[in-house]
């Protein structure tokens, strides 16, 4: 058991601490940890004979540090790392080895690359298929800069850049989806679930006389809600909490989501007298 989510030395997009722990007695501790993240991707032990001296070696492919790294570990310890790929300057998705030998990575972005890695330099006849590092534009935008690679050309993170919260849409759309159960701002229909007034500034759970789930209840696993964890939450609540009783179905629709989480941030607690 390693722990998730009870103990974790994560941290999410917000920078809040995914656990109050990072070990327990009954948990097996990580061989390797980072801080600040470098977002791996995957995880892959090289056993091909093309790289006889990385055999047994870890290979991370890394989002973040725009790296492949490499990892030896003995007696459960890294004992040495290694970053490759340095100059490409691309978010490196996933690494594997193929039926070949070679290692093989994906660059994650709209127009990422497939790449092979081989030892040894390359002769005349291949110098011109050697990929060439990805051209940083003048003026360091990185905003601007994923968009022209297409890392940012998703229809998610579309949504998220654009967004404008409409305070008209917000009502309409947390009554079409919440207020039946819930109240919040001037709807103070909602009996069946708990007040949302205010949800933004407390801690999951803490609201007495409602048939909350075990896991939502339990403190080891509670979190203090915010923007990234009312969006997760009300977008899959069974996903986010097993066990949690909604009567609306999930919400898939980013932009509704949205709404209805800056709706709620821009509540008090107690306004609906409640």
């Amino acid at each position: 058991n390693y722990g998730w989510p009870l103990v974790s030395w994560g941290f999410d997009y917000s920078g809040r601490a995914m656990s109050d722990m990072q070990d327990g007695p009954d948990f097996v501790d990580p061989v390797a940890v980072w801080s600040p993240s470098r977002a791996p991707g995957d995880l892959m032990e090289y056993s091909g004979d093309r790289f006889p001296q990385w055999r047994g070696d870890f290979f991370a492919s890394e989002l973040m540090g725009h790296v492949l790294r490499r990892l030896r570990v003995q007696d459960g310890k890294v004992v040495q790392e290694e970053a490759l790929l340095t100059d490409l300057r691309e978010r490196i998705r996933s690494a594997a080895m193929g039926p070949d030998g070679y290692i093989y990575v994906i660059t994650d972005s709209a127009k990422g690359r497939l790449l092979r890695l081989r030892p040894g330099k390359p002769d005349k006849a291949e110098s011109g298929r050697v990929a060439k590092p990805y051209a940083l534009p003048s003026g360091g935008n990185m905003v601007e800069d994923f968009a022209r690679r297409g890392v940012y050309q998703e229809k998610y993170t579309q949504v998220l850049f654009a967004f404008k919260y409409d305070e008209a849409k917000a009502k309409a759309l947390f009554g079409q989806n919440c207020s039946s159960c819930h109240s919040a701002g001037s709807f103070t229909t909602g009996e069946i679930g708990p007040d949302l007034n205010g949800v933004a500034k407390r801690r999951s759970g803490s609201l007495p006389g409602f048939a909350y789930s075990a896991a939502l209840r339990d403190s080891k696993t509670a979190v203090q809600w915010d923007h990234d964890s009312l969006v997760a939450f009300i977008s899959n609540p069974q996903s986010y909490y097993p066990g949690t009783k909604m009567m609306t179905a999930p919400i898939d629709d980013l932009e509704t989501l949205l709404q209805i989480t800056a709706f709620l941030e821009k509540t008090e607690p107690g306004k609906a007298g409640r």
